[in-house]
């Protein structure tokens, strides 16, 4: 993966037929990740039958000084984003949304073990319970279809609490609890 091909497609070297759609890469050993093509026709083919009208969603990108109401409405589709990342298996992107403490407290590969036997996540409510000026607690309860290790899935359902605020000019995961309910 080259700088800028995240989002871009995969494709057959050969056929040219897109293969899925690049996520992330670590150029030191050439290691990429990508989202299968299987995955992501179905959530296109959705948006096409039911295009939003909500606003445009704002990024966890590069953030100047905002409103409170606005740093609610970043924060709460930044929860969003990391669940999506979550449910598509881009552990990579959900682990970049979180703030360096959260990271240097859990290396990748933690982060990661903890979510390979989840098979999906739905957000079932999500609240913005204070709002300062730097950062936004978010309140979620999520349904969470898991695979246990006898190879069943069972739901589980659980209640989360995230800081998200601003961290060197970017919105990020600043903390986070979640209990089983």
């Amino acid at each position: 993966m080259s700088h800028g091909s995240s989002g871009g497609p995969l494709l057959d070297r050969h056929t040219g037929e897109v293969l899925g759609v690049n996520s992330a890469g670590a150029e030191g050993e050439n290691i990429g990740f990508s989202i299968p093509i299987t995955q992501v026709l179905p959530l296109v083919e959705n948006w096409s039958k039911n295009p939003s009208t909500a606003p445009v969603q704002p990024t966890a990108g590069t953030v100047g000084k905002i409103s409170g109401k606005e740093l609610a409405t970043a924060a709460s589709y930044l929860v969003e984003d990391f669940y999506t990342c979550v449910n598509n298996g881009d552990y990579v992107g959900a682990y970049a949304l979180l703030g360096s403490d959260w990271q240097a407290k859990q290396p990748y590969e933690k982060f990661r073990a903890g979510y390979l036997n989840t098979l999906s996540v739905r957000i079932e409510d999500l609240r913005v319970v204070a709002v300062n000026q730097d950062s936004a607690e978010i309140s979620i309860i999520i349904e969470a279809l898991e695979r246990t290790n006898l190879g069943e899935e069972r739901t589980s359902y659980y209640q989360a609490t995230y800081q998200v605020g601003l961290e060197n000019g970017k919105l990020k995961l600043l903390k986070g609890t979640a209990s089983k309910i």
